[in-house]
């Protein structure tokens, strides 16, 4: 199931997405940034991944029960419950197909780390001059922030498969094999561009920064990067 994931080629042209347009355009999720190869992956982790979410959560309305609601309550609570099925199950599959180790993996881990840096780490670098586009159309802000939070998420979750979501402070619920190859990709210095991206005036920005922050901790670590030597060496 992995390799018919990855091998299987956008449509060209045929319908879309969201903010994405086209199935064989996939744009950054972030202004301003070098589009990303034109794969399942990426259209996993720009397109479906981040959902806006944050002027929903802030509805009362949405999440309260009520035994009469109108047809308008009615469809924007499924629109919400559809945006969180969708971030759900892309998060669920990516962390599947980096659950197995191989290319499948590898091609995951590199995709994360150019979105989180933007592009500007040049892992795509042959990828991106044959066909240089840029994401000049300016995303809503709360959807970048959401894109960016979504990705320090799955960063971490990445990381620590075997942790609870909430404390990662045990080595042992580290996957060393996959922190090596985030390290081998530059995930630390994409996490931290990525931080530099944050808006600090927005409300969300205090959860954002500690989604990036903690997969980064995790990297900086003594006894990560201890246990990686010795299983390089």
């Amino acid at each position: 199931c992995a390799a018919a994931i990855h091998k299987y080629r956008l449509p060209s042209n045929k319908g879309h997405h969201g903010d994405c347009g086209t199935f064989s355009a996939i744009r950054h999720a972030l202004a301003g940034c070098l589009a990303p190869p034109q794969t399942v992956v990426n259209f996993l982790l720009h397109c479906l991944l981040p959902q806006d979410r944050w002027k929903d959560k802030q509805d009362q309305e949405l999440l309260e029960r009520r035994e009469q609601e109108d047809e308008s309550l009615k469809l924007k609570k499924k629109e919400y419950f559809l945006k969180t099925k969708v971030a759900q199950t892309t998060a669920r599959l990516l962390v599947s197909l980096v659950a197995r180790a191989g290319e499948g993996r590898r091609r995951v881990l590199a995709g994360l780390s150019f979105a989180l840096s933007g592009g500007r780490e040049n892992l795509f670098e042959k990828a991106a001059i044959s066909g240089i586009s840029m994401s000049y159309e300016a995303p809503p802000d709360d959807l970048e922030l959401c894109a960016l939070r979504s990705w320090g998420d799955l960063c971490i979750g990445l990381a620590a498969p075997r942790s609870n979501g909430v404390n990662h402070d045990n080595d042992a619920n580290l996957s060393i094999d996959v922190v090596r190859i985030m390290l081998d990709f530059k995930m630390a210095h994409s996490l931290l561009h990525a931080v530099g991206r944050v808006k600090l005036q927005h409300p969300m920005a205090a959860n954002i920064c500690a989604s990036l922050l903690m997969p980064l901790e995790v990297f900086t670590r003594t006894s990560v990067t201890d246990s990686i030597q010795a299983l390089v060496m």
